[in-house]
């Protein structure tokens, strides 16, 4: 069975973008109900919290999966491309360390938190934990792939 990681990049793009209206909606609601109604649903502004996070995550996946993630590239624009390469690898295995780390003490994190609940839904806190270890994991997927790709680029060169 072959994984098609374009698609698992268009349904993380997909994703991020229904957490984020669901936010809106949720903080638009909010708004509304406590100034015009009176009465704010204890539970609004958890909910609202816990999709920003998972569409911040989730977004964070699928940007690094078309290496158009934030970073100060300025220099390595104006250095020569012999010089600008090797700094470019320090920095993608400086990254791909980071998330490594990231995703296991994510998995612990989230596992850890499997008896506790969240105060206002009720939730066990590992479902809005287990957003880090999942992007964490579709991160290095996609950064390696952007290693990959620039690797063979380079050598058809």
């Amino acid at each position: 069975m072959k994984v098609n990681l374009d698609r698992i990049n268009s349904v993380l793009e997909t994703a991020s973008l229904v957490f984020i209206v669901l936010m809106l909606i949720l903080v638009w609601m909010q708004v509304f109900m406590r100034y015009v109604l009176n009465f704010s649903p204890f539970w609004i502004e958890a909910a609202a919290r816990y999709f920003m996070i998972w569409a911040l995550l989730l977004s964070a996946a699928y940007i690094i999966s078309k290496d158009e993630h934030i970073r100060m590239d300025f220099l390595i624009q104006i250095i020569p491309p012999r010089i600008a390469r090797p700094i470019n690898i320090v920095l993608k295995v400086v990254a791909l360390v980071f998330l490594i780390i990231l995703t296991i003490f994510g998995t612990e994190s989230a596992i850890t938190q499997l008896d506790v609940r969240d105060g206002s839904l009720r939730i066990s806190m590992f479902w809005p934990f287990l957003i880090v270890p999942m992007s964490g994991f579709l991160m290095i997927v996609n950064l390696l792939v952007n290693i990959w790709k620039k690797g063979a680029k380079q050598e058809q060169r």
